[in-house]
This record gives structure tokens, sequence and C-alpha cells, in this order.
């Protein structure tokens, strides 16, 4: 097998404008935390065949975009749709849209959380965004059992 032992494996690339301050742009391993990418410096599982090429793409994983976007959008639309009926006077067809946003959001946030969970790398913090997410999801339920069961104390709130 030869000299694999002593390939560079870890890595960090850093870039700047004025060569005096230094941002890390890149790194052997990272993760994707909800819209952002963090750099985590670990060793990076090399390819260990002579002349293999690796392709790192840092590029933001489209579920996480589309899950992000999407619970963004739907939440939106339920604010929107909020107003405009409620302006109108269809105020039970209101507040029966923004009750969907919300279980759109608990059902979006506790999916994240349980993909963060099934995709578990003991290594990382996946662990703690999963319970973040996790606890995220039940604060929206929780709200959304408010808005459900005590509709006055939301109609004070508006």
């Amino acid at each position: 097998l030869g000299s694999q032992a002593l390939d560079p494996v870890k890595f960090k690339l850093e870039a700047s404008d004025d060569l005096v301050s230094w941002v890390t742009v890149g790194s052997s391993t990272w993760e994707q935390l909800d819209l952002k990418i963090v750099m985590t410096g670990r060793a990076a599982e090399t390819p260990l065949e002579r002349g293999a090429v690796m392709e790192m793409d840092m590029r933001l994983s489209w579920a996480i975009v589309l899950g992000q976007g999407f619970a963004i959008l739907v939440f939106n639309g339920s604010a929107f749709l909020l107003a405009i009926l409620g302006n109108l006077g269809y105020h039970r067809w209101a507040t029966s849209a923004f009750e969907w946003g919300f279980a759109v959001q608990v059902l979006l946030q506790l999916a994240r959380a349980l993909s963060h969970a099934l995709s578990l790398d003991l290594v990382t913090n996946e662990a703690a965004h999963a319970f973040f997410r996790l606890g995220y999801g039940l604060v929206w339920a929780f709200a959304l059992f408010l808005l459900y069961r005590t509709p006055p104390v939301f109609e004070l709130s508006f």
C-alpha cells in the first residue's frame, strides 16, 4: 500500500481581500446546518488509489434549500391569507388558513428532525441539530395547539 498514511487528508482554505484578515472559505470536511455551511476541518475520507479524483461539492443540498424555502413560503402564504381573508370578513377561513400554515410547519420541522436523526454522524454535532429541530417542531406544535384551543388569545394578539 505504500505511502498512503503520509497523504494529506486534512486542510483549510482561507481567503483575504486585504492580505491581513483571513476567512476560512473551504475545508477538508464540512457540515450543512440549515442554510449555512460550517467548516469542520476534520480528516477527509480520501480514495486510496493513486491519481484518483476526489470531488468536493459544498453547495447546499436541494433538500435543505427546498425544505427551508418551502417552510418560509408556506408560513408567509398562510399569514398573507390571514390578512386578506380577515380583511374581507372571512374570519373563520382566515383562522383555518393560519392553522394549516402552523400544521405544515410542525410537520416540516419534525420531518427535518427525523431526517437529521436518521443520518446521525456521531463525530459531528448532528445529534444536537436533530434535538434542536425536534424542539423547534414541538414549539410549533404547542403554538398550533394554542391557536386551535384558545382562539380568543390569538385574536387578542392580532
